[in-house]
Parts: C-alpha cells; sequence; structure tokens
C-alpha cells in the first residue's frame, strides 16, 4: 500500500485486507505494529520526551481489524 497509494479504495480494500492479515498472519500483524509502535516511542523520546505522547499509535500505519469489512480485499474480483 505504501508503494502503490492510488491503489487504496480501487485495487485493494485496506480494511479487508488489514483483516485478512489478521486471519492468515497473526504474528506477522502483531510484530508491525509493534514495530511501528517502537518507532514512535523512539521519535517521541527524541523530540519531547514525553512518554504520554509516544505511547498513541500512528492509526494510519497500525494493521487493525474492522469487523464489517470481510476479508476480500481484491477489488478486482467485485466489479466482475
Amino acid at each position: 500500500m505504501q508503494t502503490r497509494p492510488e491503489w487504496e479504495g480501487s485495487v485493494i480494500d485496506k480494511p479487508a485486507l488489514m483483516n485478512a492479515i489478521w486471519a492468515e498472519l497473526p504474528e506477522y500483524a502483531v510484530l508491525m505494529n509493534r514495530q511501528e509502535q517502537m518507532r514512535r516511542d523512539e521519535l517521541a523520546a527524541l523530540l519531547w520526551s514525553d512518554a504520554e505522547w509516544g505511547s498513541q499509535a500512528s492509526p494510519g500505519r497500525m494493521i487493525c481489524i474492522s469487523p464489517d469489512a470481510g476479508k476480500d480485499y481484491c477489488l478486482f474480483k467485485r466489479q466482475q
């Protein structure tokens, strides 16, 4: 999604993709979310030394579960 942001909503259903990742590769989702959290914690420590700010996750980069989105993330299949 980071290399092809124009695909979001036209080729890939991002919430469904995140659901599929949680369903098929939960270890990957946990690892990536923790990595993102660590990156934010380090940035906060460098810039503000404010532990509260650093503990907040970046919603746009976290792999989240969307209960109503399903797991069928390829929009091409839906258009056929």
